[in-house]
């Protein structure tokens, strides 16, 4: 699987993940193959300036199938729940958010999409 974390900054695992998927500065892009990151790097989110359409397709290029954000908006929710990419709620270090995904701790918000009013995973 190919997991991309919205980052505030470049510090490889201590990476600080950004709270808004839209606005981050950066993505981390691992391969995990037996609950292991086997290769990663850092890009730059060049949709970051009010252009989440761009990050999405970023994203798709990238062939991304998970992706962990602080949170997102709808719009951006609705077009990975379209192309199959599970979205999970994270915070902390990009060391804390993997750990976390690997061993099942994660939301899944994809499943927000499906009721109203879901807020519990800050994102509007």
């Amino acid at each position: 699987m190919k997991i991309a974390l919205t980052l505030e900054n470049n510090n490889g695992l201590e990476s600080i993940l950004s709270m808004h998927f839209g606005q981050c500065s950066y993505f981390y892009i691992a391969d995990i193959e037996n609950n292991e990151v086997k290769n990663w790097k850092v890009i730059i989110n060049a949709g970051q300036h009010g252009k989440g359409c761009a990050a999405v397709n970023e994203l798709m290029n990238q062939n991304v199938t998970h992706l962990i954000a602080g949170g997102m908006g709808r719009g951006a929710l609705l077009k990975f729940a379209e192309a199959g990419v599970k979205v999970y709620s994270g915070a902390g270090t990009v060391k804390e958010a993997l750990d976390a995904f690997i061993n099942g701790r994660l939301k899944d918000v994809n499943e927000c999409l499906s009721h109203a009013g879901c807020d519990d995973h800050h994102h509007r």
